[in-house]
């Protein structure tokens, strides 16, 4: 069974990992294309303005998009309904967010970066809707078809992005264009799931009203997903923040520079998160296979991380020469190479506790957590401008890790104690 559920975890995140490649690459690219040809400043407004954006995302799914595949998992007839109530909520908070942060950037920025800051904020709202389908999807156990999607997007962004750049086009016209390609990319994914679901259980029910009461339960039960949510992505983005308050927009594009390559890892930590958690959320897959397989992908994590680590710290100085060209962003890179290991391990660990139910503890974690990194960063930025911000980010990352490996092995020592315990009396 373990073997078995292993191989299916392997192949599904390989094609996701695949898909984060480009979506990824795509990404990278267009940073070093603004970092080259529009200077380091606007690369620095262009990580700025992504940074609100991550966070803004999270408000906007309020971590539906995790609850879904646990919902969906547990009443697949009712998929239709779910994704309808999901959706208008998210549409309704999206274009409340994007409103009120861009009141509040009108009264506290110059008129020159308003403009082309709600061009790059709009596109939470489409991308909300996109994740609603990309779960539903991937609670079918596909991940092929979400990862095509998203790959096809990045590469058509890509390549509009460079005729715009080398048109002698702007921040702003660039910002748009990716708007207008994450609206056209929600309706696909719209249509591409209903076709989906049609084929897996053929008439998808539409029945149904979007009751108070309805999304009352939704909410509550999706409210410990969100925190989780806000407070993990939001973490390094405010570290950027509070660098580009306390400091200016050349030193966030330094930190960026090495940031990227750093964060880079995400490709195989999220592609690992979006296949190992629908098996560890599956109602076939129990509690004995989820710790057996859990304490197996801890240990791969780690040695992966591991030999990620030090091929970044090493390789670090050609790679920045190769890229950016910024001199400053060497450093960054060669601490926040090892940054690596803990975002593999705890993704895993992740999975495992939100499949056991254990949210509220991962809340309260990261509540701390995210005061911890606050005050750190707040301290070693003002200290030492983005190397402080480096060092922040490490102590953060590694001191994550080691109390969800913590709480991992003493939720599984609880159980074996008492099952002994059943036994000997038993006995």
């Amino acid at each position: 069974m373990v073997k078995e559920i292993s191989q299916k975890i392997y192949k599904d995140t390989f094609l996701v990992v695949i898909s984060n490649v480009i979506n990824y690459a795509s990404t990278f690219v267009l940073a070093v294309f603004i970092s080259r040809m529009l200077g380091v400043d606007v690369l620095g407004q262009f990580t700025y303005i992504f940074a609100f954006t991550a966070i803004l995302s999270v408000i906007t799914d309020f971590g539906f998009s995790t609850l879904l595949v646990r919902k969906v998992n547990e009443d697949r007839s009712n998929a239709n309904n779910y994704i309808k109530k999901i959706n208008l909520f998210k549409f309704i908070v999206g274009v409340v967010s994007v409103l009120i942060l861009l009141i509040i950037i009108y009264f506290t920025s110059n008129s020159n970066f308003n403009l082309t800051f709600s061009a790059g904020i709009a596109a939470v709202i489409p991308k909300a809707i996109q994740l609603t389908y990309e779960s539903s999807i991937r609670a079918l156990l596909n991940q092929l078809v979400p990862a095509m999607i998203k790959s096809i997007n990045s590469l058509i962004q890509l390549v509009i992005a460079y005729y715009l750049i080398f048109s002698k086009f702007h921040l702003f016209e660039i910002l748009l264009m990716i708007l207008l390609m994450e609206i056209l990319t929600a309706i696909v994914f719209r249509y591409v799931n209903h076709a989906l679901w049609k084929k897996q259980i053929g008439n998808i029910s539409h029945a149904g009203k979007i009751s108070l009461n309805g999304m009352r339960s939704l909410l509550k039960e999706s409210s410990a997903f969100f925190g989780n949510s806000f407070l993990a992505l939001s973490i390094p983005r405010i570290t950027i923040i509070i660098l580009g308050y306390i400091s200016s927009a050349f030193a966030v594009g330094v930190f960026s520079a090495g940031f990227r390559f750093a964060n880079g890892i995400g490709l195989i930590s999220g592609a690992l998160f979006n296949s190992y958690y629908p098996v560890m959320s599956h109602s076939e897959t129990t509690n004995e296979t989820k710790y057996e397989l859990s304490k197996k992908f801890i240990l791969y994590a780690f040695g992966a991380g591991f030999i990620a680590a030090i091929a970044l710290f090493f390789l670090s100085n050609f790679l920045i020469d190769f890229t950016f060209k910024i001199e400053e962003a060497k450093p960054v890179l060669k601490i926040l190479a090892f940054s690596v290991i803990p975002i593999l391990v705890y993704t895993i660990l992740i999975s495992y506790l939100f499949s056991v139910h254990k949210e509220r503890f991962m809340l309260v974690l990261y509540s701390i957590i995210w005061a911890v990194n606050i005050i750190l960063s707040t301290i070693l930025i003002s200290a030492h401008n983005y190397i402080g911000a480096a060092i922040a980010t490490i102590i953060v990352e590694y001191t994550l890790m080691i109390t969800l490996l913590v709480k991992f092995y003493s939720l599984n020592y609880k159980k074996i104690t008492n099952n002994l315990t059943v036994t000997t009396k038993a006995t």
